[in-house]
């Protein structure tokens, strides 16, 4: 295992645990942090935009299906899941509790610096996200 597969591994440990006191011990003070909602490059921010999902989701888990390994880059590829029991705070506003489960595929690139998070991009399908949430209609219904 390299150094950013085990800074990542400890990212979404403390993501599940809302552990926002290890986020700032690994979150560099120049992150890179890319998301389908935007772009983030305050460590504050990152952890802010991170700790809203565990507030939204706090059952929430990453199973981690594969790690890909390459100096000091990992890519990690897996499954978010969880119930939506609580407010998620989004840039494009807030989204009161649907109860509703989701299991939305995932990668996340980390990029490791000392120990720490530099950079941080994740890629999953937000349209997949929102439709089980029940916020957007299914593919081909709307």
């Amino acid at each position: 295992m390299n150094q950013a597969t085990a800074v990542g591994e400890r990212w979404f440990k403390a993501i599940e645990k809302g552990d926002a006191d290890t986020l700032r011990q690994i979150v560099a003070d120049d992150i890179d942090f890319l998301t389908p909602a935007g772009q983030l490059g305050a460590p504050q921010d990152v952890i802010d935009f991170v700790m809203g999902y565990n507030t939204a989701f706090p059952d929430s888990k990453f199973t981690i299906d594969r790690w890909i390994e390459q100096e000091d880059v990992s890519v990690g590829e897996g499954t978010y899941s969880g119930t939506h029991t609580g407010v998620l705070s989004t840039p494009m506003g807030v989204i009161p509790p649907t109860g509703k489960g989701i299991a939305v595929p995932f990668v996340t690139i980390f990029g490791e610096r000392g120990s720490q998070v530099a950079f941080c991009h994740n890629y999953y399908d937000n349209v997949g996200f929102m439709t089980q949430l029940g916020l957007m209609p299914e593919p081909g219904q709307g």
